[in-house]
């Protein structure tokens, strides 16, 4: 038997490091259903991370949701750690359950960085998750503009549209979820190439009526967010009920 006297730091430092593949990851979820922030790691640096990895750590270490560790890299810009993730063989497209690559959690995150060096790395910009979300739709959570640049110059669809759960046959567009999301983007530089690549070549400064759009409180809720705000969109464009809109139609929407 070996005995080995350490002291409570030293027994600490190495219980961690122990502990290291159950603690990576750890994730907050906020009080809305529709944002997470992935952990710090706990008390784990990144170059802790990567000593992990370099001394044959298990690359395919998951969080409690399924997110391997490329995506917490991707989520808070730690460059090297997806440097070095990748330099082991990692997959830059690695998708857990649910289908969202790296690439969108940097273009959610608001990441422009970390977008440039998975696009570099060969990142797909058009890959879909299960709901049909390209990076494009999750940039629209955060509305960065230097992201934006980065999606459009690395070829992603304006024109991809998803259909969420809740609004079935909705087929919403990026520039639909930045109009809800953060309408301040779309006066950006970015944001004006994002709507002209929307409706290019139809002279559209507003919104083209979808084929879901049967009321203009779908509309409302598609554009900006708020069903409630439908009237402001029938007094700009002169809706009354002597006059209705038609499939195709471009209507002014309020600032």
């Amino acid at each position: 038997m070996v005995i080995i006297n350490l002291n409570w730091r030293e027994t600490v430092d190495i219980l961690k490091r122990l502990t290291l593949c159950t603690a990576l990851l750890a994730i907050a979820t906020s009080a809305r259903a529709t944002e997470f922030v992935f952990g710090d790691f706990l008390e784990v640096t990144p170059s802790e991370v990567i000593a992990y990895i370099d001394s044959g750590g298990d690359l395919e270490i998951r969080n409690q949701q399924g997110y391997p560790l490329l995506h917490w890299a991707a989520w808070t810009g730690e460059i090297e750690v997806a440097r070095t993730l990748l330099g082991r063989g990692v997959d830059v497209d690695v998708v857990p359950s649910g289908g969202r690559t790296p690439l969108m959690m940097a273009s959610w995150a608001g990441q422009p960085d970390m977008v440039a060096f998975l696009l570099g790395e060969g990142a797909d910009p058009m890959r879909a998750d299960e709901k049909e979300f390209t990076a494009l739709h999750y940039w629209a959570m955060s509305g960065h503009p230097e992201t934006l640049t980065l999606l459009l110059d690395a070829g992603s669809d304006p024109l991809a549209r998803v259909n969420l759960p809740e609004s079935p046959g909705h087929q919403f567009l990026p520039l639909d979820g930045v109009r809800k999301h953060n309408l301040w983007a779309v006066n950006t530089d970015a944001g004006r190439r994002l709507q002209r690549l929307t409706y290019e070549g139809t002279g559209c400064e507003g919104v083209i009526v979808l084929p879901s759009d049967k009321k203009l409180t779908t509309l409302a809720e598609r554009t900006l967010g708020k069903a409630s705000r439908w009237k402001q969109i029938a007094r700009l464009n002169g809706l009354g009920p002597d006059k209705s809109y038609r499939l195709g139609d471009c209507l002014k929407l309020p600032e």
